[in-house]
Order: C-alpha cells, then sequence, then structure tokens
C-alpha cells in the first residue's frame, strides 16, 4: 500500500474512533476530542451548543422517576437512590444526563461512573454530581450492600452525619417539559434504628395496633413522639393507647414508652371493607422554639379491613304463567368461617307475585318474609324455598338480604318473566318470545342494588332492560335519577349525568336479547328510606305509530342509609410527675366525630392500687362507681351508662387519684358503645416522685 494511501487510512481510523468516543460519551459537546487515554472525567454542559439550545433536544425522554420517593436511614448509614428516564412508552432511555442536588443535612458520596471516557459522570462536591443513564446491566457491590442498576437506570449514595430530613433532587435536562424534568426525594436520618409498621390485613369491624418502634443510644427516646393520620379509606378513628394528644377521629400522636415503642389503636366503628392508607411522623422537641417539634422522619402504611361475606343466591325459573306456581330457592353461604350466630335471611316479594307457602316455615310481615337461620359451620350451605304465583304478567325482581348478628352481610335477586300465556317446560329455560300484535314495544326495566350500606360508601346499581319482541326494538333512552343523599359518581356504556339525573341512548335491542348497565352513586346522608328509580323510553321499530313508548310507572330500588358512628377517646393528666401525698386528675374526653348517634357508652377505667388510690370520678351525670379489685390489684372505675350521645358532641369524664408510692404507673381507661362492636382502649403513663425528689424544693 502506498504511504499516502495509508496516511488516509489511518486519518480515517483516527476519525472513525474520535466520533465514536464523542457518541459513547454522550456528552453533546464532546465530538471532535480524540479518544482521552485516561484523561480526567469533563465537566460538560448539558445541552449541545448554539441555537439548539432552544429546540426539543430529545423527543423520546419524557419522563423521570427516583426511587425510593421517602425513606428513613440511621444517621452514618447510607441511602441509594436510583434514577429511570423512560421514553412515552415507557422504555428506559440509555446515556441520558441526570444531574445530582442535594439540600440539607447530608453528602452525596459517589455517582455513577461507569465507562471510560471524559462524559462520563462525576461528583463535582458534596451536594452536586451528574451520571448518565447505563447501557447495559450492572450489579454494584458496595461492602455488604449490594444492588442492580438496570439498562436506562443511574445512581447516587448520599449520607449525613446528624439528624434531619435531606431533600435530593435529580434533574434530566433532556427531557423538555419542565414539570416533568425534576423529581423530589426525602430522606429521614434518625440516630438510631427506626422501624415503621407494615402493612396489615384486619378483620372489618375490629381493631389494630400499629406500633413504630425506635432504638436510641443514651438518652433513649425523652421527648420523641409520633403522630398517626388516616389519610384516606373507609370510616375508621384513631386513639392513642397512652391518652396522647387526638387532633380528631383520623389523627392521634402518642409518646414512645420506655421500651421504645410509639403505639395507636385503629377501630373501625361498622364493618366497611377497604384500605386505610396511615401517615406517620416522628417528630422531636425544637430545642429553638420550646414546644414545638420538629419532623424527625415520615413513612406510610396501610391497613386493609377484611370481613367474611355472606353469599346469597336466589335460584327461579326465569319465565312462569300468571297464575303458576313457582320454586325460588334461597342458598346462604358463607365465604370464610363466621364468628356469629344466627343468620336472618330476608325475601322481599314485589307487587305482583303472592306467597303461596315456605319450607322451612317463615315468619310473614307483609309482602316481607323472614328465615332465621343458624349459625353453619365452616361455612356451609344453607337452602330454604318459597312457593310463589304470580297474578299479573311482568318483569320482576326476586331480591333477598342476609345479616349476621355482628354486621357481616349479603345480598342476592334473580329476575323472572311472568306471561299472560301457558309457559310449556321445554319454554321455561329459555322463553321465545310471543308475538304480539300490539303496535307498542314490549321491553321490560330492572333495577338491582343493596338494601342498605352506609354513609360514605359508593353503591353500584345493576339497570337490566329486555326485549320481548320477535323483532328488534327502536332507540331506546333509560334514564336513572338519583335521590338527594346520594351523588353521582360514575355510569357504565356512555350514561351521562346532569344534575342528579343519568341519561343513555342505548340504540335499538336485539330480539329476546337483554343488557346491563351501572350506576354508581356515593352514599352522603344517612336516611331511613329512600330510593333510586329508572324508566324506559322506547321508539317504535317499522310499525305506522311514531309515538315514543314508556312504561306506566318507573323501576325503583330501595335502599336505607346508615350514618356511622365514630367514638374518639383522649386521656390527659393534670400533674405529671405528681409527689407522693399529692393528687392528679385524669381528663377522658370522648367524642362522636361519625354521622350517626352513638348509643349506650359506658366508660370504664382501671387505677393500679399499688401506686394510686382513686378517690373520686365526675362525669356528665352522676359520679362514676369506684371500687378496689383486690386479684387485678386495681381500683375500678365505672361511670354510669350515658344512653346516647349526637354526631360533633363531645363527653368529658375526671377521675382523681393521690399518688402513694414512687415509681412509673399506666392508669387504663376504655369506652364501650352499642353502635360499635370493638372498645376503645387509652393508657395514660404518670411518673410519682418520692418527697424527697419533689421538684419544688430547693
Amino acid at each position: 500500500m502506498k504511504p499516502v494511501a495509508r496516511c488516509v487510512v489511518a486519518l480515517t481510523l483516527v476519525s472513525g474512533c474520535a466520533l465514536l468516543a464523542g457518541c459513547l460519551s454522550g456528552s453533546p459537546s464532546y465530538f471532535p476530542y480524540l479518544l482521552p487515554a485516561g484523561d480526567p472525567a469533563l465537566q460538560t454542559h448539558a445541552r449541545p451548543p448554539g441555537p439548539g439550545y432552544f429546540d426539543d433536544f430529545d423527543p423520546h425522554a419524557c419522563r423521570l422517576v427516583v426511587r425510593p420517593e421517602l425513606c428513613t436511614a440511621p444517621v452514618r448509614g447510607s441511602q441509594v437512590f436510583i434514577a429511570t428516564v423512560y421514553d412515552a412508552d415507557g422504555t428506559p432511555r440509555r446515556k441520558r444526563r441526570v444531574e445530582w442536588m442535594v439540600e440539607g443535612p447530608g453528602s452525596i458520596v459517589e455517582v455513577d461512573e461507569s465507562g471510560y471516557l471524559p462524559g462520563r459522570g462525576m461528583k463535582v462536591d458534596n451536594k452536586y454530581a451528574f451520571s448518565y443513564t447505563d447501557y447495559f446491566e450492572h450489579c454494584i457491590t458496595r461492602g455488604k450492600e449490594e444492588f442492580t442498576i438496570r439498562p436506562g437506570q443511574t445512581w447516587c449514595l448520599v449520607t449525613s452525619a446528624v439528624e434531619g430530613e435531606t431533600t435530593v433532587i435529580a434533574y434530566c435536562p433532556a427531557i423538555n417539559d419542565w414539570e416533568k424534568n425534576r423529581v423530589y426525594a426525602k430522606m429521614n436520618w434518625v440516630e438510631g434504628n427506626l422501624l415503621f409498621p407494615a402493612p396489615v390485613t384486619a378483620r372489618a369491624g375490629g381493631d389494630y395496633t400499629l406500633n413504630t418502634t425506635i432504638t436510641r443510644a443514651g438518652d433513649t427516646t425523652a421527648g420523641y413522639r409520633v403522630r398517626y393520620r388516616i389519610i384516606d379509606g373507609p370510616a375508621a378513628a384513631l386513639t392513642a393507647t397512652d391518652g396522647g394528644e387526638v387532633a380528631s377521629v383520623t389523627e392521634a400522636v402518642t409518646v414512645f414508652g420506655n421500651d421504645g415503642s410509639g403505639r395507636v389503636n385503629i377501630t373501625q366503628p361498622v364493618p366497611t371493607a377497604g384500605t386505610n392508607r396511615i401517615g406517620i411522623e416522628v417528630v422531636k422537641p425544637d430545642p429553638d422554639r420550646p414546644g414545638q417539634f420538629t419532623v424527625v422522619s415520615k413513612s406510610e402504611t396501610r391497613v386493609t379491613w377484611k370481613s367474611p361475606k355472606l353469599d346469597v343466591t336466589v335460584v327461579a325459573p326465569k319465565s312462569v304463567s300468571v297464575g303458576q306456581d313457582a320454586t325460588v330457592t334461597y342458598t346462604l353461604a358463607g365465604t370464610e368461617k363466621l364468628d356469629s350466630g344466627p343468620v336472618t335471611l330476608t325475601a322481599k316479594l314485589p307487587e305482583g307475585i303472592d306467597l303461596v307457602r315456605t319450607e322451612p316455615k317463615a315468619a310473614i310481615d307483609g309482602d316481607t318474609v323472614i328465615w332465621t337461620l343458624p349459625r353453619s359451620a365452616g361455612g356451609k350451605q344453607q337452602s330454604v324455598r318459597a312457593t310463589v304465583r304470580p297474578h299479573q304478567p311482568g318483569l320482576y325482581s326476586l331480591s333477598a338480604d342476609a345479616r349476621s348478628d355482628d354486621g357481616v352481610n349479603g345480598s342476592g335477586s334473580v329476575a323472572v318473566t311472568a306471561f299472560a300465556g301457558k309457559v310449556t317446560p321445554s319454554d321455561s329455560p329459555a322463553p321465545k318470545p310471543k308475538a304480539v300484535e300490539s303496535t307498542e314495544p314490549q321491553l321490560a326495566l330492572t333495577i338491582h342494588g343493596p338494601v342498605r350500606t352506609n354513609v360514605g360508601q359508593t353503591v353500584t346499581w345493576q339497570i337490566v332492560v329486555q326485549n320481548h319482541e320477535e323483532a328488534a326494538s327502536g332507540k331506546i333512552e333509560v334514564k336513572a335519577t338519583l335521590p338527594a343523599e346520594i351523588s353521582f359518581v360514575s355510569a357504565s356504556d356512555g350514561g351521562k349525568a346532569s344534575g342528579r339525573q343519568v341519561v343513555w341512548n342505548l340504540g335499538s335491542a336485539p330480539a329476546g336479547q337483554e343488557r346491563t348497565i351501572t350506576l354508581t352513586g356515593m352514599c352522603n346522608n344517612a336516611v331511613a328510606r329512600t330510593a333510586v328509580t329508572a324508566t324506559i323510553t322506547a321508539q317504535p321499530a317499522n310499525r305506522g305509530n311514531s309515538k315514543p313508548w314508556s312504561p306506566a310507572k318507573p323501576s325503583e330500588a330501595v335502599i336505607e342509609i346508615a350514618g356511622v358512628p365514630a367514638l374518639q377517646m383522649s386521656v390527659k393528666d393534670s400533674i405529671d410527675p405528681v409527689p407522693v401525698g399529692q393528687r392528679t386528675t385524669y381528663s377522658v374526653r370522648v367524642k362522636n366525630a361519625g354521622t350517626q348517634v352513638a348509643k349506650a357508652i359506658v366508660i370504664t377505667a382501671e387505677v393500679p392500687s399499688e401506686s394510686l388510690r382513686a378517690t373520686r370520678a365526675t362525669g356528665p351525670g352522676q359520679t362514676g362507681k369506684i371500687s378496689e379489685d383486690k386479684d387485678k390489684r386495681c381500683f375500678t372505675v365505672k361511670f354510669p351508662t350515658v344512653d346516647t350521645l349526637a354526631p360533633n358532641a363531645e363527653l368529658t369524664f375526671v377521675v382523681e387519684a393521690e399518688a402513694l408510692v414512687p415509681g412509673d404507673v399506666r392508669v387504663k381507661f376504655e369506652a364501650r358503645s352499642a353502635s360499635q362492636s370493638q372498645p376503645l382502649r387509652a393508657e395514660e403513663p404518670t411518673r410519682i416522685l418520692g418527697k424527697e425528689n419533689r421538684p419544688f424544693d430547693r
């Protein structure tokens, strides 16, 4: 090869290597630098120079995610933050720059510096660094810690020598949308080990103790508190076990005990399936602001309420002739083991259907049939039967509702069509519509839903449209009207809401077919009886008569909306610490933060007799009764029953006690109500000082 040709080849190779180096570096300003051969990393501009800065630099990168978003670690520990850059399809983007900034206590220890080129990541100082998302998967090991970085991800390691909250800001300049190119992650540093309660599952209508623990050297947990707050979910109440501050039914503050535990009870007043998200904050006294607290750490947990469910199945012929007897079978089964007694099964017969007999014998109350079924072990099925006879044609809904003595319920229904002619056995499973000479459409509309629910719950109704013609119907319009106590949430099949009315334009209905649409509403206010109504309007198809058709009266689904009583209790002592020979009083505040009257409220207390002597108990009515229980080694205090407590009303009870022996004691309180399945419990700690340790002595 000639020397000139060799030079051309060499220059081409060098240019190719330089171009490749610029591409691999991920640095827009890198080219045309040559291969670095070990030069230090370059702190380059985040976007390309020139007019291109004002363009959308990377139309593919559109979203930045950082994990974890909220976490806690001990002081002098470390935390790895992993950033991922995504495109619009959710695919991670490689070699995209991420800048890391730290605000508050803490410093950047290390960032992702993978690669051999100057455009790779680097730590600029303790508060700022940048890195690039990786091309390949890497396993990073630092001592005992190990984590995996996948393509499209990069990382940053942060530590702190003092307590406090650190904000880690991740910024991706390739994302042009300023609302999506920054993420703020929170890091809480704690002197010691802090363990938040894990998500749990509890029985609906019961209670559960949430416990946050902290372990510290030296002064342990003096002055530290933990605040719990219900963020969302079904109705529930928080109560501090040590009688700490309760701001509302959804928020409670408790102190850490000598064992490093900060506990609160969460109670569900009415059994309701669902999940409560609980926000948790650990706070400590602020030395610069007496009486104020600073947040040490934050977290979140979940309590999922589940309860045994009663499955009610109603089986009946789909069609029956007027005047013909039909057997309806009601089957009851529990999906889980029930810790309850008998179950009441209630079947409602619509107007137009008569009851002939029942098996076994049932109680009859007008159009309602009531069976009391014994407790069934292991969820075993139980069945009862009713023989009915329709006396006028129409489409009927046969419904049943079951309820146990501890509030577990269930419901079921079936639709039955009564014809004016004879229905043969072969027609019974799938009847064929009869030829109708009438010019009116032969349509039927029924609405089905639960017969009872609680305030704050969403309810879904099924609206069934049936066409009994031999030909398709004309255009169908269905209208549903919600009562004042229920607000609109959603509707299927394109239903549109206007005020309290929801309208569906369903087009035509095929011959002999049925269609089900749904309506969901939110129950806002308690009411003994209300109803959701539905009507249907249809244009005749291929007939001379163009007058729209609609039934004489609307179909309705009756429902009871029960209020929810929700008691909360807080306890506070007047003097703590209290010297021997002096007295302190415990004020017990009971509030009904629910939407229904709480009934038969009983407040009791246990005062340790070895350290305290209960001397007086006063309440809103008569004085409380004090007696000594030598087996439990305590004075028991019982206040007279309070018949009712209205929503948002509160009561105050006071127990006075004299300090006898130095030491730490806990006085226990309990509130029971006929409206709630589980009692509320609280404890108030008190320190008793000897005479030689009185804080007032000089």
